[in-house]
């Protein structure tokens, strides 16, 4: 009796958290080129959804298709994605997603397993998660890596660099390597071999999908030889958040936001990474000093909040 009222309370308790998720905030989904697996669609959430999460039908609304789903899901971040053996739903319009909770991992729908419904719509293409963007020196060039979780309608990426002016130039490409340009995991590589001046060389990535349409990473910055450090500090002006992004190869800093007073109002000691963030700054002028600590040096930078 103690055991069948103990799975009772854990049935209820991993049901009433599954009742708080929320539903998917998006889905994009492929159709293939006919049935059996090649169908398949992929479901955003605004957090990473719970792993016992399973989808039993997708019915398009207004219409009699359904899609059946096949074989394990796979969840990445926030994301999960399903095959399904049936590949006759339209390229748009609302659907009926069915979920539920599998409890013992069978991928059936067994007595107790609850029912959890969302009616969705399509909001527009998935953005492609960036997960890694580096930069760093590699014999007389500059190397840059990055990493994708996930991609979907990704054409590729442009590769820019900053010109002496200010602006940012395109040097390369490099086409996204995920079939149809939909998928999972993916690394890449860019080099540039041309000449470096000395001082710090400033790189960013633009997304691009396949209608057209990009979307710029962070700015990253190498150092190269000994020459003066310029900082990249975007957006300027801002609207409270404005990110510093702090060159490569050059060690751990110190930073100090400062008031047009010359308060400080905000520090960071022994920042390593290569971007930081300044949130919740209020209307007015600031100026960022960042102090590298192997060397002294204090690099200034002006910024305007509105």
């Amino acid at each position: 009796m103690k055991k069948f009222l103990l799975s009772s309370v854990l049935v209820m308790l991993v049901v009433s958290a599954f009742a708080q998720q929320q539903c998917p905030i998006d889905f994009k989904r492929n159709n293939g080129n006919g049935g059996g697996f090649a169908g398949n669609i992929t479901f955003t959430f605004a957090s990473a959804p719970n792993p016992l999460l399973y989808v039993t039908t997708i019915v398009e609304i207004g219409t009699a298709n359904v899609a059946v789903i096949a074989g394990n899901p796979t969840f990445k971040n926030n994301t999960v994605q399903y095959g399904f053996q049936s590949s006759n739903l339209g390229p748009a319009g609302n659907l009926l997603v069915n979920f539920f909770i599998d409890l013992d991992g069978d991928q059936v729908q067994d007595p107790g397993e609850v029912t959890y419904r969302c009616n969705l719509t399509p909001q527009g293409p998935l953005p492609v998660s960036l997960v890694k963007f580096n930069a760093a020196t590699r014999g007389n060039g500059i190397s840059l890596t990055w990493e994708t979780a996930t991609e979907l309608n990704n054409q590729g990426f442009d590769v820019e660099r900053r010109s002496a002016n200010g602006q940012y130039e395109k040097i390369g490409f490099v086409a996204s390597k995920a079939v149809g340009g939909s998928g999972f995991d993916y690394s890449y590589s860019f080099e540039d071999n041309s000449t470096q001046t000395k001082g710090v060389t400033y790189y960013r990535l633009r997304q691009v999908d396949l209608d057209g349409k990009g979307t710029f990473s962070e700015i990253r910055g190498v150092r190269t030889g000994k020459g003066l450090i310029v900082l990249s500090v975007y957006p300027n002006p801002s609207r409270g958040t404005t990110n510093v992004a702090i060159p490569s190869g050059i060690g751990s800093v110190d930073v100090s936001v400062d008031d047009f007073t010359g308060k400080s109002v905000q520090r960071f000691v022994g920042i390593t990474s290569s971007n930081l963030q300044l949130n919740n700054l209020k209307p007015g002028i600031y100026m960022v000093r960042v102090t590298v600590r192997a060397t002294g040096e204090v690099i200034s930078e002006k910024i305007a909040v509105q």
